[in-house]
């Protein structure tokens, strides 16, 4: 708005430089006309009035009690401010809340640029140093090697170049993860056979231990039929013999 003023000359007006002139003129004889330039700057100072209010309208701002543009200006300059108040206060908090998380890295950067945006949108720029800071202040500890050691050139270093320091520390972190894990994977299954491999073998063994048990008793159970019939053998022929010579 301010650049479109100042090429229709009209921003000193709603700034305030341009004063009105007095509206009559006392001539000689007493008798008092209108001031010509007065009528100039009235038609200015309206076209400006006019353009402020058509230009901010469309963002549900009104300013109705203006009667000149610099009042205007001043009303919407006073609004303004106490909005952007509000704004900053809430995107201070909404820049201190920013933390990477389990975000992937270039997510975690997109989400700190749109906020740094937003501040140079209410005139509030973040500088390089600041947006900086954000970046490896909101890292979880599992950074803080990397942080320590880069800590002095992450100050000085530009924006773009530490998003590539940091996307390609976490990259790296992925492939060492995965390099880990393809290799330590066969060493686990070997662990899982070895297990199986003693859990068949002890219970092979008492397979075998229950095999030879039930094969002890069925021998001494034998036994004791074979003693129990020569025993009955005995017991026959001593009555038969009893029986013969109780006949002669």
């Amino acid at each position: 708005m301010t650049h479109l003023l100042a090429t229709y000359g009209l921003l000193d007006h709603v700034e305030g430089r341009v004063t009105a002139p007095s509206k009559t003129i006392a001539k000689a004889n007493s008798v008092t006309t209108l001031n010509l330039d007065y009528l100039k700057w009235e038609s200015r100072d309206n076209f400006a009035l006019t353009y402020v209010m058509q230009t901010t309208e469309p963002f549900g701002v009104t300013i109705l009690t203006a009667k000149t543009s610099y009042e205007a200006w001043t009303s919407l300059a006073t609004l303004f401010f106490n909005q952007t108040t509000a704004q900053e206060d809430l995107l201070n908090q909404q820049w201190r809340d920013l933390k990477k998380g389990s975000q992937s890295m270039p997510t975690f950067i997109n989400s700190v640029k749109e906020q740094a945006l937003r501040y140079s949108q209410i005139g509030k720029p973040k500088t390089t140093t600041e947006i900086n800071q954000r970046f490896y202040t909101s890292l979880d500890s599992e950074w803080e090697p990397i942080v320590f050691a880069q800590s002095k050139r992450m100050l000085t270093i530009s924006t773009e170049e530490l998003q590539l320091l940091l996307v390609g520390h976490e990259e790296y972190r992925f492939y060492t993860a995965i390099h880990e894990a393809r290799f330590s994977t066969p060493t686990a299954g070997m662990e899982t056979i070895k297990v199986a491999d003693t859990r068949a073998k002890a219970r092979e063994e008492r397979g075998t231990t229950r095999e030879e048990s039930r094969g002890g008793s069925s021998g001494r159970g034998s036994g004791s039929e074979n003693s129990n019939l020569g025993s009955g053998g005995e017991g026959n022929s001593s009555s038969l013999g009893f029986l013969n010579l109780g006949r002669d």
